[in-house]
C-alpha cells in the first residue's frame, strides 16, 4: 500500500477504534488487546489533508478536543487554522507553510509551533507534513499529521532549529503508521475499500474482501479485485450506473450507502451494504476516488426479511395479536386489533391493556381467569370487550404469559377473535333450528290431522248411508277437534232445507232443520268466517254458545248442495286443513248419494217406483227363512191389473204407464214399512207381507182392491175408466222354498181371473 493513501484513512480511525473496542472485549481475540492498546498509545491525534491552495480538505475529528472546532468548520474557513497559531509562531508557521506547498518540495518536514485553543487556551504542538501524490504520479497537496506534546517533552528543541532526532523520529512514525493502519483495516471484519471512478475499478481493499467472499488471501489477490462486477447480482449490476452517477455528484460531507449482493465461492448470494464518502477529487473539483466501508449484513437482512414476513403475517392476521410488558403497558397492536376495538396502534401503544380494554368474563370470573392463568401459563375463553364507541364485542380470548429464561414474567401476549359473526350466525342457526323444531311439530301435527282426515275418508266410503256417515263424522271430528264444538247439516232430499245429522261439543244449531239461505257459506260458495263479535256476517242458524272463531264450510260438488259443516272455538284453524276436513265430507256424502241412487236404480223400478223382479228374488229367499226359523207366518200376493192390454190398446201405452204409476202409488201408500211391493213384470204386481196373517193379508188385500177399483185418473183432459185388479194369496206353511210359494200365488192368481176377475182368491 502507497503511503500516500494513508490520509484519507485516518477518516476510518474514530469508527476503527469503536470496532476495535469491541473486537477487544472478544475472548476469540484476545491477541488483538495489545494492537487496541497501541492505537490507543499511538503519538498522532490530528490528521490533515491541504490541497494544492493550502485549503483544509479533510480533519480528522481531534480538531475539537485539540483547537476547539470541528473538522467542518476547519473545512469551511480555509484561515482558521492560521489564525489559532501563536502570534509568536505566526512567521515560522508561514514561511514553513509557503515551503511545504510548493509541489517540488518532496520532503518531509516537522514544526513545533504553540496553538491557541478556542478556549484560549495554549497547547504545544509537534506537527509533520508530508507530500500527498495519488497513483497517477500527480501532486494532490499535503498531509499532516499533529502532536499534542506533554510538558517536557523535546526540552532541548528550539521551536524555530529541527531536532535531528525529529526527523528520524518522523520516519518511524511514518512507517509505523502505515503498518499500522494496514493491520488494523485487514484485522476489521468489514472490507475497507477505495474506487477510482474514472478507472470504474477498486484500487484498495483489504483482506476481509476474500474472507467475506470464502477465499484466503492466496486464492483472491488484490488483482482479483478487477473482477468485483462479475460478482454482482444481475438485478444490481444493472443500477450499477445509476449508482456511480450518485457516486459522482456528492457533496464532501455527504455519505453515500448502497445495498447489493455479492456472489459466495459457495454460489450463495451475500447481502452487503457500503457507505462511501468521496476521498479524491480531480481538478475540476468532480469527486474521483471514493472512500468507503463495506459490511456483510446478510444475517442482519434475512433477519430484517424474517420480521418484515413477520409483520407483514401479523398485520394481515384476521386476529387481534396485542402485546404486553411485564406492567401490562401495550407493547404491541396490529391492525386487527385496531379494525376489532376502533384503537389505533398510536393511542394503544404504552397503556396498559386493561385501560384499553374492559373485559367481561363470560363463563369465568376474572379473578378464575387470573388464576388459571398465572398457575398455568395460559387461559383461553370467551369474552366481551369494549371497543372504542362503547359497544362490547364478543371475543374468543386466548392469552399466554411470557417467561425469560429464569421464568419470570415479563409480559404476556393474547390472540383475540371477534366472533361477533360467529354469535350472529349462532343466533340465526337457534332462531332456525327453532324455526325447524316448530316446523317439525307442525309437520307431525299436520300428519297426525292428515291420518285421521284419511281413516275419516276410509270408513266414509264404507257406509251405506247417511246415518253410518254421521255417525262417523261426529266421532272423528270430535278427536280431530278436541277443543272445537260443531256440527253437520246435510240436505234433506227433495227440499231446500238442511236437517242436523250429527254434533260434538257445546255448539248446537239455532234449529235442527233450517233453510239453505240461513248459511252464509252456501249462499256464497266459500267458507264463512265470523271471528269475535265484530268479525262478519253472523249465519242465522248458529246456536247461542260463544266462540271466537266460528267457520262454515260449504260442502257442495259441482253446484249440488250436499250440506253445511260448522265449527266454533276459541283458536283458529288452518284453512287447509278445514279445506281438507270439508272436501272429504261432502265427497263421502256425494259418494253416498250416488251409491244410493244406483241402489235405487237396481232394485227400483223406474216406471212404478216399486222394487223390481230382481229385487224380490234377493229378498223373498230371506224372508221365507225368517219365517221358517222364528215361526212368524208370511203371506205372498200376486195382482194382475184386469184387461190391461185392451186398456193398452185403447188409450195408448202412455195412459197405461200412467195406470201402472197410480197402482204403484196405491202400494207406496198404503202398506206397511215391512212389507215389500214390488213389479213382477208388465202389469203383474207381488206384495209380500212378513208377519201378517191370511186373514189379514185378504182383509188388506181388499182395501187395496178397493183403491184401484176406485182410483180416477184424468189423461190430458180425459177421464179414463176405472180398472180392477185379480188377486191371487198364498202363505207359507214352513214347507217347501221360494218357487213353490210363488207357484201358489200364481196359480190363486189364475184361479181369480178364472173365476170372472176382480176377485181375491186364497190359494188351498
Amino acid at each position: 500500500m502507497d503511503p500516500d493513501t494513508l490520509a484519507p484513512l485516518y477518516a476510518q480511525l474514530d469508527a476503527l477504534r469503536a470496532q476495535l473496542d469491541r473486537l477487544a472485549r472478544e475472548p476469540a481475540l484476545a491477541p488483538a488487546t495489545d494492537l487496541v492498546r497501541h492505537l490507543r498509545s499511538a503519538p498522532f491525534v490530528w490528521e490533515l489533508w491541504l490541497d494544492a491552495s493550502g485549503r483544509c480538505r479533510y480533519s480528522s475529528p481531534a480538531s475539537e478536543a485539540i483547537i476547539g472546532y470541528t473538522p467542518q468548520e476547519l473545512c469551511a474557513d480555509p484561515d482558521l487554522l492560521t489564525r489559532c497559531v501563536h502570534p509568536a509562531d505566526q512567521d515560522l508557521w508561514t514561511r514553513h507553510r509557503r515551503e511545504v506547498l510548493r509541489p517540488e518540495h518532496g520532503q518531509i518536514s516537522a514544526l513545533l509551533v504553540r496553538l491557541a485553543h478556542r478556549d484560549g487556551t495554549v497547547r504545544r504542538v509537534l506537527h509533520r507534513c508530508r507530500p500527498f501524490i495519488d497513483p497517477d504520479g500527480v501532486w494532490q497537496g499535503r498531509h499532516a499529521s499533529l502532536w499534542v506534546l506533554d510538558e517536557g517533552e523535546f526540552p532541548d528543541l528550539a521551536p524555530s532549529a529541527p531536532h535531528p532526532w525529529l526527523g528520524d523520529q518522523m520516519e518511524w512514525s511514518l512507517s509505523s503508521d502505515y503498518h499500522f493502519i494496514r493491520s488494523i483495516t485487514d484485522l476489521l471484519p468489514s472490507i475497507v475499500f477505495i474506487f477510482d471512478l474514472a478507472k470504474r475499478r477498486v484500487v484498495y481493499a483489504n483482506r476481509s474482501l476474500a474472507s467475506l467472499l470464502g477465499y484466503n488471501a492466496d486464492q483472491f489477490r488484490v488483482s482479483d479485485i478487477d473482477s468485483l462486477p462479475r460478482l454482482l447480482h444481475p438485478d444490481d449490476l444493472a443500477n450499477l450506473e445509476s449508482g456511480l452517477e450518485e457516486l459522482r455528484a456528492m457533496t464532501d460531507e455527504q455519505i453515500v450507502a448502497h445495498t447489493f449482493r455479492l456472489r459466495h465461492r459457495d454460489g450463495s448470494w451475500r447481502w452487503m451494504r457500503s457507505r462511501g464518502r468521496a476521498f479524491r477529487r480531480d481538478a475540476e473539483g468532480r469527486v474521483r476516488q471514493v472512500l468507503g466501508q463495506i459490511e456483510d449484513v446478510t444475517a442482519q437482512r434475512l433477519h430484517e426479511e424474517q420480521l418484515h414476513y413477520q409483520a407483514n403475517l401479523l398485520a394481515n392476521v384476521a386476529d387481534a395479536v396485542i402485546a404486553t410488558d411485564r406492567a401490562f403497558r401495550i407493547q404491541s397492536w396490529n391492525a386487527a386489533a385496531e379494525r376489532i376495538y376502533g384503537w389505533t396502534a398510536g393511542e394503544a401503544l404504552g397503556r396498559r391493556v386493561d385501560e384499553v380494554l374492559v373485559t367481561r368474563y363470560i363463563h369465568d370470573s376474572q379473578e378464575a381467569a387470573l388464576e388459571v392463568l398465572f398457575s398455568e401459563g395460559r387461559w383461553s375463553g370467551e369474552v366481551e370487550q369494549r371497543r372504542r364507541d362503547g359497544s362490547y364485542a364478543p371475543i374468543q380470548s386466548s392469552v399466554t404469559l411470557l417467561r425469560n429464561g429464569t421464568e419470570q414474567v415479563i409480559g404476556m401476549v393474547a390472540i383475540n377473535r371477534d366472533i361477533s359473526e360467529r354469535r350472529h350466525a349462532e343466533r340465526l342457526l337457534q332462531a332456525v333450528n327453532a324455526r325447524l323444531e316448530q316446523a317439525i311439530i307442525e309437520a307431525r301435527r299436520h300428519t297426525a290431522e292428515a291420518m285421521q282426515i284419511n281413516q275419516m275418508h276410509d270408513l266414509l266410503q264404507v257406509c251405506q248411508n247417511r246415518a253410518e256417515a254421521a255417525e262417523v263424522i261426529g266421532q272423528r271430528l270430535a278427536a280431530l277437534f278436541p277443543d272445537h264444538g260443531g256440527y253437520l247439516a246435510v240436505r234433506v232430499p227433495g227440499a231446500n232445507d238442511l236437517e242436523v245429522i250429527c254434533q260434538w261439543g257445546e255448539q248446537h244449531p239455532a234449529a235442527p232443520v233450517f233453510p239453505i239461505e240461513d248459511c252464509w257459506a252456501l249462499r256464497r260458495g266459500q267458507i264463512h268466517v265470523l271471528a269475535g263479535p265484530e268479525g262478519g256476517l253472523r249465519c242465522r242458524h248458529l246456536g247461542a254458545a260463544p266462540a271466537a272463531y266460528r267457520y262454515c264450510l260449504p260442502l257442495a260438488v259441482r253446484s249440488e248442495i250436499y250440506g253445511v259443516l260448522h265449527i266454533a272455538g276459541e283458536a283458529q284453524l288452518r284453512s287447509e286443513l278445514l279445506i281438507s276436513v270439508g272436501d272429504a265430507i261432502k265427497l263421502a256424502l256425494a259418494n253416498i248419494d250416488l251409491r244410493e241412487a244406483l241402489r235405487e236404480q237396481a232394485i227400483l223400478d223406474p216406471l212404478t217406483g216399486l222394487f223390481n223382479r230382481r229385487y224380490l228374488e234377493a229378498t223373498l229367499p230371506r224372508e221365507v227363512y225368517r219365517a221358517r226359523r222364528e215361526g212368524e207366518p208370511l203371506c205372498v200376493a200376486m195382482l194382475d191389473i184386469d184387461y190391461f192390454k185392451s186398456f193398452n190398446d185403447r188409450y195408448g201405452h202412455e195412459a197405461g204407464d200412467t195406470l201402472l204409476r197410480e197402482v204403484g202409488w196405491i202400494f207406496r201408500e198404503h202398506m206397511r214399512k215391512s212389507d215389500i211391493a214390488c213389479r213382477y213384470g208388465g202389469e203383474e204386481f207381488v206384495l209380500v207381507l212378513p208377519g201378517s196373517a191370511i186373514e189379514d193379508t185378504v182383509r188388506r188385500l181388499e182395501q187395496i182392491r178397493g183403491l184401484v177399483h176406485a182410483l180416477q185418473i184424468d189423461f190430458h183432459g180425459r177421464r179414463l175408466e176405472p180398472v180392477s185388479v185379480s188377486v191371487g194369496v198364498a202363505a207359507y206353511g214352513g214347507a217347501g222354498g221360494v218357487e213353490e210359494l210363488l207357484r201358489a200365488a200364481d196359480e190363486a192368481l189364475y184361479a181369480a181371473k178364472r173365476a170372472g176377475r176382480d176377485t181375491i182368491v186364497v190359494h188351498e
